[in-house]
């Protein structure tokens, strides 16, 4: 068989089309190069060479901070999925709030412009 043209594009058409999943938010429909519990394990893989590699940052108020923030956001995560009674993807993640000295800047520009904001709008 001589494969034409025509033939490798509907052949590619084919695979694309097999590698689309919906998304549950969105109803979108994604291309899915790699699998979810493939590119878990490489964020788990990258997070912990992060964390090797930079030391821990902020004092013991901004880690809470980061913290409570952090399981506010999983909690809202859950609850959006329960109320659409979806199976929340997010259902087997390990999830992990920490505070390094990267981004222990950002956190402190962060506060300022907040401090900044509500003194405006006051």
């Amino acid at each position: 068989m001589r494969l034409t043209p025509r033939t490798c594009g509907v052949i590619i058409v084919s695979l694309v089309a097999l590698g689309c999943t919906t998304v549950p938010v969105t109803g979108r429909r994604q291309l899915t190069l790699i699998p979810e519990s493939q590119m878990i394990a490489m964020s788990e893989r990258e997070n912990a060479a992060f964390m090797r590699s930079h030391r821990s940052g902020g004092s013991p108020s901004d880690a809470y901070m980061i913290r409570s923030v952090g399981l506010r956001l999983k909690a809202a995560v859950e609850k959006y999925f329960a109320a659409k009674s979806l199976l929340s993807p997010a259902s087997g993640y390990d999830w992990e709030f920490n505070l390094s000295r990267d981004n222990e800047f950002l956190l402190d520009n962060t506060n300022k412009i907040t401090e900044n904001i509500k003194k405006n709008s006051d």
